[in-house]
């Protein structure tokens, strides 16, 4: 069975969140109904009104709008405290990001997509949700080779800046080299993984916290993965830090059915009983 899917308009969101009192979502601009003038949010709110209502999801009674009794339950679930995770990927040409809400066994994921387009997304089980992700991936480029088990660590700070010089025209990849070694990676290490920011490029992938509630201590704040035509270079940060700018990744070299695996176990550290708001 596919997830459940609801596609709205950004007009049809902000409409959904004036009626309901919530000034935005995670991973949206905050408040953003308080930024426009007051023409410009009556045209927006008459624009997701008449959308709704097309779509069959909105109707009135005595003059009362009654939204569709699944999607308000999803924009409130999105909307309230809990654990909250950035989902990013990047590929040599596209960006996708999107926000995933979990509660209580419950997996919605709300992507923010070109053109205004919101998509909220219902998981039933980890599976779903972990089909969904791996099949973003471009797995069909990659010829897994037997490497070297390479090991190191590296400063979220260094790979941003190894990334910036790899897409800069006049810094060629001996000077990146360079300049990991410095930040104390072997020569060999150093060259593997700028091939891999390089013409070996397949995508990145990453997973950390806007916020959690309860106590986010005995939960892994952050998981990356940089994946090249022969395989994947697995992030995990030493500590628990919520800013992976800051933090100091332990990197290791790691097969498709490894990134699955380890996927997994993070989500599963993260889900407890299920409850479908759906219902």
């Amino acid at each position: 069975m596919q997830p459940a899917t609801i596609l709205l308009s950004h007009d049809e969101l902000l409409y959904l969140l004036y009626i309901a009192k919530i000034p935005s979502l995670p991973g949206m601009a905050q408040n953003p109904l308080a930024t426009l003038e007051t023409e410009q949010l009556a045209l927006t709110l008459s624009a997701g009104q008449r959308g709704l209502l097309s779509k069959q999801l909105l109707d009135f009674e005595n003059n009362s709008p009654i939204v569709e009794t699944a999607l308000m339950r999803i924009i409130l679930f999105c909307s309230i405290n809990q654990r909250a995770l950035l989902f990013n990927h990047t590929n040599a040409t596209n960006a996708y990001s999107a926000v995933l809400h979990l509660r209580d066994g419950v997996m919605i994921r709300h992507a923010m997509m070109e053109r205004g387009v919101h998509t909220f997304t219902l998981f039933r089980t980890p599976e779903e949700l972990l089909d969904t992700l791996m099949k973003l991936l471009s797995m069909g480029n990659m010829q897994e080779a037997h490497e070297p088990a390479y090991e190191f660590e590296l400063s979220g700070a260094a790979l941003t800046n190894a990334r910036i010089a790899m897409q800069t025209p006049n810094i060629n990849s001996d000077t990146v080299i360079e300049r990991l070694v410095y930040a104390r990676l072997s020569q060999t290490q150093a060259r593997a993984l700028v091939q891999s920011l390089g013409q070996d490029f397949i995508s990145t992938i990453s997973l950390n916290y806007l916020f959690v509630q309860p106590d986010p201590s005995p939960i892994d704040p952050y998981i990356g993965f940089i994946q090249d035509v022969r395989g994947w270079w697995l992030m995990e940060p030493l500590e628990h830090d919520m800013n992976p700018a800051k933090s100091i990744f332990h990197f290791s070299r790691v097969s498709s059915a490894q990134v699955f695996s380890r996927l997994k176990t993070f989500f599963a550290h993260l889900l407890g009983s299920s409850a479908d708001p759906s219902r």
